[in-house]
């Protein structure tokens, strides 16, 4: 790429603007908890949340990159609505179940037809 095309600080300038947007939880997506107390430390300490973006996660970290729940993608869920007679769509499961996943659909219809 021809060195006129290429902006030096624009790596550091994007880094400061989403440690901005961070910081005032502008497009936050997610809020990481942790509890920094040790069985070996006598005082317990209160946990931390951050708040953090699921893209700048996933990028730093393969880790958070592992975690995205390709099931829910619009690509598996029009693929299942297409070929899964007893289908249901992620925006019809109960909203504190756990995820389902489209793999275990049959599995739930036997379920529901031997209970």
């Amino acid at each position: 790429m021809p060195s006129e095309f290429v902006d030096e600080k624009l790596p550091g300038e994007i880094l400061s603007k989403l440690a901005s947007f961070r910081e005032f939880g502008t497009f936050c997506d997610v809020i990481l908890e942790a509890d920094s107390s040790s069985k070996a430390k006598s005082e317990p300490t209160s946990p931390t949340s951050i708040r953090a973006h699921k893209l700048v996660l996933a990028a730093a970290s393969p880790y958070f990159s592992k975690t995205e729940r390709t099931h829910r993608a619009k690509v598996v869920q029009e693929w299942c609505r297409n070929n899964l007679s007893d289908f249901i769509a992620s925006n019809d499961w109960p909203p504190n179940s756990p995820d389902l996943n489209p793999l275990e659909y049959s599995i739930w219809a036997v379920l529901e037809k031997n209970a």
